[in-house]
């Protein structure tokens, strides 16, 4: 069975798993080189940006799982919580980041700051 993941480089869905798309309800197409942060609201994308990724850049070894929850939007608009772990591919000059979602929660009542981006289809 294939796992719920994603590759992130620069920000950028580079590779994305059939049952993550079907978790957020957009085709593979549709995520591949649109904004990761797009999906994220702006509360965690300025903890994961000025907290989360830079420790994970910090970490000398690139093999360890680092616990990780995000909210993200669904292409219904619905909110999602997911809990998983997220590795560095040290693929230098420019590492990626390696999410793989172990669990996931429906959120009913979350309000969110996720901008109305044009980056991805609605």
């Amino acid at each position: 069975m294939q796992r719920a993941q994603c590759t992130v480089r620069r920000g950028t869905f580079r590779d994305v798993t059939v049952p993550l798309c079907e978790i957020l309800g957009y085709k593979p197409d549709e995520l591949i080189n649109h904004d990761y942060f797009s999906l994220i609201n702006r509360e965690e994308q300025e903890r994961l940006l000025n907290t989360s990724f830079p420790e994970l850049l910090r970490n000398v070894a690139f093999e360890d799982d680092i616990p990780i929850h995000l909210t993200a939007k669904t292409k219904s608009g619905s909110f999602i919580l997911l809990k998983g772990k997220v590795n560095i591919v040290n693929d230098l000059p420019e590492p990626s980041f390696l999410f793989d979602v172990e669990e996931t929660e429906i959120i009913n009542n979350h309000e969110s700051q996720i901008s109305n981006s044009d980056d991805l289809p609605a």
